[in-house]
């Protein structure tokens, strides 16, 4: 399957209340062929399995936090560092050159769950075109193809 890296901005609808709606950042790797102009429930359900847990951790983490990301992958490529262990608010992840990347869901029904494995330039990637998305004054959507 052929699938792109999405960031953009999604209008939200209160579930209690249809008429209550606003503006929220969205960064997913969905299915090439989809059009990423659809409304944010189905924006948010059509996320690949494989890369929920990436986007989800991506998606809780500010500017700040992707940035020191970006240095740390960067010190890993130099071969300055082997590993990083890092956390948002509900991931835990584990950033290392040579094997892929594992998240840890920490909130899940039956205590933490893990998978979402990427690869170090998968993840590099989803971080860098966010930052780029979050950075643009105008927010103007990106969609770039995600290696696979």
């Amino acid at each position: 399957m052929n699938y792109k890296l999405v960031a953009r901005t999604i209008e939200c609808t209160a579930d209690s209340d249809p008429n209550v709606k606003w503006d929220s950042k969205y960064v997913g790797v969905i299915d090439s062929i989809m059009p990423s102009q659809k409304p944010s429930r189905i924006m948010w359900d059509a996320i690949a399995p494989p890369y929920m847990m990436m986007c989800g951790a991506i998606d809780e983490m500010g500017e700040r936090a992707l940035q020191w990301c970006l240095e740390e992958i960067k010190k890993i490529e130099n071969g300055e560092i082997d590993e990083v262990d890092s956390s948002t608010e509900a991931y835990v992840f584990f950033l290392r050159k040579d094997r892929p990347i594992l998240f840890e869901f920490q909130y899940g029904e039956n205590g933490p769950e893990k998978g979402g494995e990427v690869t170090l330039a998968q993840f590099k990637l989803a971080v860098q075109t966010y930052l780029q998305f979050l950075r643009d004054p105008e927010r103007k959507p990106i969609e770039v193809p995600f290696p696979e």
